[in-house]
C-alpha cells in the first residue's frame, strides 16, 4: 500500500510538473505550437488562425490567417473595384522573418493605395512557402492561389527553384504525361505522410507533445544518429548524415519548361532574383531569362535593383544578429515594395 501511494504521488507530481511546463512553455512563447497541418491535395498546408514563433535570422511573432495564408484574412471572393496582386514563391516571399507590417507585401500594398488615382482598390497577398521550388509553385497555384481571383500573380523565383528535384514525400508533383501536365498526389501514399495522419490529432495541442513528435520522426529516418553523434556517427557503423547534396550540372528541364509556358499562358509574371545564401545555380537563370526572352514570358528582374543597393553599400539581406546574410532583412523589403510598385506602374502606362 506504502509504494502504490509512492507511485500515484510520483505519477501525480510528475504530471503537474509537465502541465505546468507545458503552461510555461506556451505563455512565454519559448516555442509556439506547429502552425502547419496535413492536406491529402495541399500536402503540408498552413493552419488557419495559428500562431507562430521564428528564431533564426531575425525574430518573429505572427499568426497565419482564417484562409491559410500570411497576412491579412482576404476572402476568396472579391468586389469588381479591388485589383488583388498574388505573391507566389518560396521563403524569400514567406518573408516570416519580418513582422508582417514590415514585409513586402503591406508595404507594396500601401503604396499602391495611397498614390491610387483610380475607384479602385488593391489588396496584395501573400502565397510564399518555405522550401517551394517552381514545381511547388504551380501546384500550390492550381490547387490554392487560383481560389482567391487574382489580378496579377508575381512568381518569384530564385536559382535553386529552377531545379527539378523531383517528387517528395510531403507535396504534390507536376509531371508531364503525354505533354500535358498533370499534377500527382501520390505523397499521400508516403509513409512520412501516413506517420504524420496517424500522429495529427497530436500535433498542435501542446509545446512537448510537438518536441516528443519530432525526436520519434528524426528517430523514424534515422537522423537522430548525427545529432547524438556529431562527427563521430561514423564510428561503430553510424551512418553520418549527409549535409550537403553533390551537386551536378542542371538544366531546365522539360516540366519546368512547360510549368513556365501554362504560367505564362495564364497571364503570370516572373519575379526573378539571385540573392541567396547557395549560389551553386546561378546559371540557371540565365538559362530561363533567355528561354523567357525567346518565348514572350513576362519577366521581372530584380538585378538593378540588387546592383543599385551594392552600389550604395546598402544591407538588404545582411543581419547583425547573428552576422551573416540570408533572407531580406526590413531594408531589403522596403526597397523591394518600392521597386514593384515602380514596376507594376510602368506597366499600366
Amino acid at each position: 500500500m506504502k509504494y502504490l501511494k509512492q507511485f500515484f504521488g510520483f505519477t501525480l507530481g510528475f504530471l503537474i510538473t509537465l502541465a505546468l511546463l507545458e503552461l510555461f512553455l506556451q505563455s512565454a512563447e519559448v516555442n509556439a505550437l506547429t502552425n502547419v497541418k496535413q492536406d491529402k491535395v495541399l500536402g503540408s498546408r498552413l493552419n488557419p488562425n495559428s500562431n507562430f514563433l521564428y528564431f533564426n535570422e531575425g525574430f518573429t511573432i505572427g499568426k497565419v490567417n482564417a484562409y491559410g495564408y500570411y497576412g491579412p484574412s482576404y476572402p476568396r471572393t472579391k468586389d469588381a473595384n479591388v485589383e488583388r496582386i498574388a505573391l507566389i514563391g518560396d521563403s524569400y516571399v514567406e518573408g516570416v522573418q519580418v513582422f508582417e507590417r514590415n514585409h513586402f507585401r503591406n508595404k507594396l500594398e500601401n503604396l499602391l493605395n495611397q498614390v491610387n488615382n483610380s475607384s479602385n482598390s488593391y489588396q496584395v497577398l501573400n502565397f510564399g512557402r518555405s522550401g517551394f521550388n517552381l514545381n511547388d509553385a504551380y501546384c500550390y497555384y492550381e490547387n490554392f492561389v487560383k481560389q482567391f481571383n487574382p489580378t496579377v500573380k508575381l512568381i518569384f523565383v530564385s536559382p535553386g527553384d529552377l531545379v527539378n528535384r523531383g517528387p517528395i514525400a510531403s507535396r504534390p508533383y507536376a509531371l508531364l504525361q503525354n505533354e500535358d501536365i498533370v499534377i500527382d498526389y501520390g505523397f499521400s501514399k508516403s509513409e512520412k505522410y501516413k506517420f504524420k495522419e496517424s500522429t495529427a490529432a497530436f500535433r498542435g495541442k501542446s509545446v512537448i507533445l510537438g518536441y516528443i513528435l519530432k525526436t520519434l520522426e528524426l528517430i523514424r529516418t534515422d537522423n537522430y544518429k548525427y545529432i547524438l553523434f556529431g562527427k563521430f556517427s561514423s564510428i561503430g557503423g553510424v551512418t553520418e548524415r549527409k549535409t550537403k547534396k553533390e551537386k551536378k550540372k542542371e538544366i531546365l528541364s522539360d516540366i519546368t519548361k512547360k510549368i513556365i509556358l501554362k504560367l505564362r499562358n495564364q497571364d503570370c509574371i516572373f519575379v526573378v532574383h539571385t540573392e541567396t545564401t547557395i549560389n551553386d545555380y546561378d546559371y540557371l537563370v540565365k538559362d530561363f531569362l533567355e528561354f523567357s526572352k525567346d518565348n514572350k514570358v513576362k519577366v521581372i528582374n530584380f538585378s538593378p535593383l540588387f546592383e543599385k543597393l551594392k552600389t550604395n553599400n546598402t544591407n538588404y539581406n545582411y543581419w547583425p544578429v547573428t552576422n551573416k546574410k540570408g533572407h531580406f532583412n526590413e531594408r531589403g523589403h522596403n526597397e523591394i515594395a518600392k521597386f514593384l510598385y515602380e514596376m507594376i506602374n510602368k506597366s499600366k502606362n
